[in-house]
């Protein structure tokens, strides 16, 4: 009759972040089966659930909020607006918002 040889070690994660895979396998060679001998009972391979942590999220911009007033009442100032990266804010290495939090224009105003 054949026998099993040991376990193998367990594969890596088949994922590099999140919920994967590990694979380990023996063989029926111990002693293979011969003659009228009976094949191994049971699998040759194995998988079990792993988790290779949790994956990148990369920041993405909030929608701009409105122009505020002008700074000053009376001569040159700005009017600005904002969004922050927050839908969603980076996590776990993710990357960084590309670009400005901040746009201003320029205002004035007359009634000096």
């Amino acid at each position: 009759n054949g026998g099993w040889t040991a376990w193998s070690v367990w594969s890596s994660c088949s994922v590099t972040c999140g919920s994967g895979s590990a694979y380990r396998s023996r063989s029926c060679t111990n002693p293979a089966p011969s003659g009228k001998g009976k094949k191994c009972p049971g699998e040759n391979g194995e998988y079990r659930q792993c988790n290779a942590g949790a994956c990148p999220v990369d920041g993405q911009w909030s929608v701009w909020t409105s122009y505020g007033s002008c700074s000053v009442t009376c001569g040159t100032g700005y009017r600005a607006r904002t969004r922050a990266c927050n839908s969603p804010p980076p996590q776990y290495n993710g990357k960084q918002c590309q670009g400005r939090s901040v746009e201003t224009l320029v205002c004035s105003s007359t009634r000096c």
